[in-house]
C-alpha cells in the first residue's frame, strides 16, 4: 500500500538572528546600566561622606568588574589612609557614618527598576 508523505520547510534565520543579537545586546545594556549606577552610587555616596578636609569625598572610588555577557559587578571603595590609620575605615565601621550602605540601601530599588528597564529596552530591540 503505498504511503503519503510530504515535507515541508521553517526558515529560523530571522530568529536565529533575533536570538543572536540577544545576548549582545543584554550584555552591552547590562554594562550600561550598570556603569550608571556605580557612576550615581559614587556621586551621592561623596554627597553623604563627612567631610573636613574633603579628602575622604575625594577617596571613593568604584571598580566595574565585567564578566561574559550580562555580568558585571560594582565594587565601591573609600580608603583614606594617613600613614597607618585608614580614616575612611574609622568613619564607616567604627563611627557607624555608613554613608556607602546608606546610599545603596536608599537607591536599590530605583537603580533595579533602571536596570530592568535597560534589559527590557535592549531585549526589544533585538527584536522581542
Amino acid at each position: 500500500m503505498p504511503k503519503a508523505g510530504g515535507n515541508f520547510t521553517i526558515n529560523l534565520d530571522d530568529f536565529v538572528r533575533t536570538l543572536n543579537a540577544t545576548g549582545d545586546n543584554i550584555g552591552e545594556a547590562a554594562q550600561d546600566g550598570m556603569k550608571d549606577i556605580a557612576r550615581s552610587w559614587k556621586q551621592q555616596s561623596r554627597d553623604e561622606a563627612p567631610i573636613d578636609t574633603g579628602q575622604l569625598r575625594r577617596d571613593i572610588s568604584e571598580k566595574l568588574n565585567v564578566g561574559g555577557g550580562a555580568n558585571v559587578e560594582i565594587e565601591m571603595s573609600s580608603n583614606t589612609n594617613n600613614g597607618s590609620f585608614n580614616y575612611a575605615y574609622y568613619q564607616h565601621e567604627v563611627r557607624g557614618n555608613k554613608y556607602l550602605d546608606t546610599v545603596a540601601e536608599e537607591n536599590e530599588d530605583k537603580w533595579r527598576k533602571s536596570l530592568e528597564d535597560k534589559l527590557e529596552s535592549a531585549a526589544k530591540k533585538a527584536g522581542w
